[in-house]
């Protein structure tokens, strides 16, 4: 683990599950598509097209390698780092997202996050439900959609979609810090 000044850095993939799984490394483009789920690796539009690109541009171009990491759940990793509380959870997890929030179920029952700031990705013809059950997930363990901000530049030659989702805990919602914020429910 990395130490430093308020900063710590554990090298963890978070899942719904304590245990092992696949992990997907883009070796080409490390930012993008990187992650436990294999829905940027297995459209080839996707990497078709930024493949393409990195050679447009004079870099190199790589291949996705597949990993066994261990993975630990959200409510195991704030327990056995013994953190109490959230204010802000920002979640990029390039497909996951579903069971990230799944491994995240009694830290969000237990309203133990302020705020989620969650990254959404999925097949175009598969996103709305995705949308929907992420949404009906957070609304169960009392959190508001606040607002949705999606990606124009991310389907672009792509069969994939993706947008940013702001979500709030109704806890937080009520208390004074909220009221003075700039944000307005949707």
């Amino acid at each position: 683990m990395l130490k430093l000044k308020n900063i710590y850095y554990h090298e963890v993939a978070i899942s719904n599950r304590n245990g092992k799984a696949k992990y997907n490394y883009n070796g080409f483009f490390e930012a993008a598509g990187t992650s436990l789920s294999s829905l940027y690796k297995n459209d080839i539009k996707w990497v078709a097209s930024r493949k393409l690109l990195l050679k447009i541009l004079f870099l190199k171009t790589g291949k996705f390698t597949k990993y066994l990491v261990s993975t630990i759940t959200i409510d195991k990793f704030l327990e056995k780092n013994k953190i109490k509380s959230v204010d802000v959870m920002k979640v990029d997890t390039d497909g996951s997202e579903f069971k990230f929030l799944q491994g995240a179920n009694e830290t969000l029952k237990n309203n133990k996050v302020k705020i989620i700031l969650l990254e959404v990705s999925d097949k175009k013809n598969s996103y709305i439900n995705k949308e929907k059950k992420i949404v009906n997930f957070l609304k169960k363990r009392k959190y508001t959609f606040i607002e949705k901000r999606k990606f124009w530049h991310f389907s672009l030659l792509s069969n994939l979609e993706a947008a940013d989702y702001l979500f709030i805990s109704n806890k937080y919602l009520k208390s004074n810090l909220f009221k003075n914020s700039h944000y307005k429910i949707v």
